[in-house]
């Protein structure tokens, strides 16, 4: 949706840190499949956002109707959860460690994004392209020091774990952060193809787009071309 509100169209994916994003949808007891949704309230922290895309997906494919169902904005994911135990609402999607959480208060994991749509993508950088020429230098050093942090998480991950933990992450977060990186910082084609999908069959905009509209590697390269010269002068 950013491109589609004013200034998106010169917005695009410069780089993906996660290999996929993990969106469980968790429900009270009383419903215990997506097909028992149907004219449910479901607490979302937008209705317009990526997150809707992925729950709207789950409830066609499962036969239900989106539009059957009481559609709230209820905030982030902590007052989504804090939501659902209370009451509030029916279902909503989480992800780690409030997924756990909301097991522990006695509600149910109904399904999970990833194990439906195995190429479903994870989180990346969108950025205008007016202000990456603008900064072009800081932008380009950013992504190489992201880079390099990849490859020193990729190379040992139980270090980084240990790191995190140690700098007061709960350890469920901080394995869950670490087991989403990605091989690479270049957005994945078939989890970019994968969103636009999803988009077409829920009837929503942007089904439209294609990979090369939507991503512009050239920062990327550029970072790269930058740590490889790093590397090499070290």
């Amino acid at each position: 949706m950013w491109r589609r509100r004013a200034g998106g169209e010169a917005m695009r994916i410069v780089a993906q840190f996660e290999e996929s994003l993990t969106i469980d949808l968790v429900a009270r007891k009383e419903f215990p499949e997506i097909s028992s949704l149907a004219g449910a309230r479901l607490l979302v922290d937008s209705a317009d956002n990526g997150h809707v895309v992925a729950l709207h997906k789950l409830l066609l494919d499962a036969g239900v109707d989106f539009h059957s169902c009481a559609v709230e904005e209820a905030g982030g994911v902590r007052q989504r959860l804090q939501a659902l135990i209370e009451g509030k609402g029916d279902a909503a999607t989480l992800g780690p460690p409030f997924t756990q959480m909301a097991q522990s208060n006695g509600l149910r994991l109904v399904a999970n994004v990833n194990q439906r749509y195995s190429d479903f993508a994870g989180q990346g950088v969108i950025m205008r392209t007016d202000i990456a020429r603008a900064k072009l230098e800081e932008i380009v050093r950013y992504l190489a020091a992201c880079n390099h942090a990849l490859n020193v998480a990729s190379a040992d991950r139980e270090a980084v774990i240990s790191r995190l933990v140690a700098n007061s992450m709960p350890e469920m977060a901080a394995r869950s952060m670490v087991s989403a990186l990605g091989k690479s910082l270049t957005p994945d084609r078939r989890g970019v193809e994968l969103l636009t999908e999803h988009r077409r069959d829920v009837g929503r905009p942007g089904s439209s787009d294609r990979y090369d509209d939507l991503v512009d590697l050239t920062l990327l390269d550029q970072a790269l071309a930058l740590q490889a010269d790093d590397d090499d002068a070290d």
